[in-house]
């Protein structure tokens, strides 16, 4: 077979084989991460892209240009119209991976509680390393082996599970490296005044993150006002700053009901701060798991009919994610997760770090 043919039935194989899972500790073999699978992949095929520098998504780019590829031209990044089988899709900072033909991809995705650590080895769900369906990362760019015809001149493998599997959902994960994180997301609550907007600035802080309010307290009593007493007050300081802002409320309904008071406030601010990074929902929510995917249902629903598709998130602890049947709403909701650190060297071994609370 060819050595690009090699490369995509060496990740199926992976991908099909339970004693391979997904880790950012221990990558290379039996698990992997995103770029150490694809690095393999093409290693194993005979074109020596590890050898020649790749380690990671953001050094990609240059070491696979060494051993043959060039970006691909005129494809569609939306749809993946003119990709091949083969191909490599990359986000230089986050992601990669390997497009299969008929809409599909192949990749390392995340570990079995959702982040990097892989504490077990072996894909314990099924979904650590899989197949899903065509989606923009988004994409950076493609890269194409330019000889496509160079046959594998290896010893003969044979891949028994290579067209045996199964298309399932798309998860969007990220491969985060704290040492080159340069910019920041905060959140203020709304007790946090006279806040020194330019001084975050000049660390790197590039949006905030505001308490707009809500219906019920940790009791479930219903308050007299659903806005928070400062959010007036933080908006304009904000504005005056030059920062994009999100808001956040805490769901804490019960019933249909009681999500639809909570909602009736909610988009009367919506329209009147209209935050340009969106809506996130600290939830806080009872033990009735469908109950609280139907609430979740209503919030969709109307966050979507404000514009806000695409901007919308969960700001949670994992337990509160727990709440909620979180494979449903993955395509729709973005995940902003709450993983207390004691100190920034805690990052490397945190399970998730797409966002921190430190």
């Amino acid at each position: 077979m060819t050595k690009v043919e090699f490369a995509v039935q060496w990740c199926l194989n992976i991908a099909n084989d339970s004693s391979h899972g997904y880790s950012q500790y221990n990558r290379w073999g039996p698990d992997y991460d995103c770029s150490s699978m694809i690095i393999s992949a093409y290693e194993a095929a005979g074109i020596p892209v590890k050898t020649a520098g790749a380690q990671r998504t953001y050094d990609m780019e240059a070491n696979f240009k060494k051993c043959g590829f060039e970006i691909v031209k005129n494809w569609n990044k939306a749809t993946g119209a003119g990709l091949i089988r083969g191909d490599v899709v990359l986000n230089v900072n986050h992601h990669v991976e390997m497009y299969i033909g008929n809409g599909q991809l192949v990749k390392a995705s995340q570990d079995e509680y959702g982040g990097i650590a892989g504490v077990n080895k072996g894909d314990q769900t099924g979904q650590e390393i899989r197949v899903s369906g065509y989606y923009n990362f988004p994409w950076d760019m493609a890269l194409r082996y330019r000889n496509q015809t160079e046959q594998y001149t290896g010893v003969a493998t044979s891949f028994p599970n290579a067209s045996e599997y199964a298309l399932t959902g798309t998860l969007v994960d990220v491969e985060p490296d704290y040492k080159e994180i340069k910019s920041y997301m905060i959140t203020l609550d709304r007790g946090a005044n006279n806040v020194n907007y330019e001084a975050l600035k000049g660390i790197g802080v590039v949006g905030v993150m505001l308490d707009v309010g809500h219906l019920y307290d940790g009791s479930h009593m219903e308050l007299d006002t659903f806005k928070s007493p400062t959010i007036d007050t933080q908006v304009n300081a904000v504005k005056k700053a030059d920062l994009p802002y999100a808001l956040y409320t805490i769901v804490r309904s019960r019933s249909i009901s009681e999500a639809n008071k909570e909602l009736k406030w909610l988009r009367i601010y919506i329209q009147k701060y209209t935050p340009e990074l969106g809506v996130w929902l600290k939830l806080e929510l009872a033990s009735n798991k469908s109950m609280n995917d139907m609430i979740i249902s209503r919030y969709k629903t109307l966050l979507t009919a404000s514009g806000l598709k695409g901007k919308m998130g969960f700001y949670v602890t994992r337990r509160q994610l727990s709440a909620i049947t979180w494979s449903k709403w993955q395509d729709d909701f973005l995940l902003w997760l709450v993983d207390p650190v004691k100190d920034i060297s805690d990052i490397e071994t945190i399970l998730d770090p797409t966002f921190f609370d430190l």
